[in-house]
């Protein structure tokens, strides 16, 4: 069975969502230096990104690359499609703070910190919090999606 056009635009979305959260999440960071980089929500980059920032972004592309081809491989719209509404709301939240900083001219609340804080769920485990509800979300949208 070969590749649909439908598979090949959606493993290309997911490409291109992946740069845009790279850039949309630098931008964030000049916005406001944080040499501690605590604004990056996942701990690993964080970790990596402390170490060498170029080496954070090979890794992480690297990474996204080999997950979309072995999608590509097994033929996985189902997978591709989730995946690019999960990096869409990623790169809609940097967005969202990237705005609102040129707007307001102050640090902002995300909306999954306020989503965290209307939870009244704790802060040390704000990042499994996160990857939780944007999976959740990326649930839901897919099924009103695609049924």
């Amino acid at each position: 069975m070969g590749l649909t056009t439908e598979v090949i635009l959606f493993a290309l979305l997911v490409l291109v969502l992946n740069v845009m959260d790279s850039v949309t999440t630098s931008l964030c960071f000049k916005q406001y230096p944080d040499k501690e980089l605590k604004g990056e929500g996942n701990p690993i980059m964080r970790w990596v990104m402390l170490k060498s920032r170029v080496l954070a972004e090979v890794f992480k592309h690297g990474f996204v690359l080999g997950l979309v081809i072995w999608w590509l491989l097994g033929n996985q719209l189902e997978t591709l499609r989730f995946a690019t509404i999960m990096f869409g709301m990623v790169v809609l939240n940097n967005t969202y703070i990237l705005v609102s900083r040129a707007v307001t001219k102050w640090k902002v609340v995300s909306p999954t910190k306020r989503l965290i804080a209307f939870l009244h769920l704790p802060s040390k485990y704000s990042y499994v919090v996160v990857l939780v509800v944007i999976f959740l979300l990326s649930g839901v949208i897919y099924r009103l999606a695609w049924g």
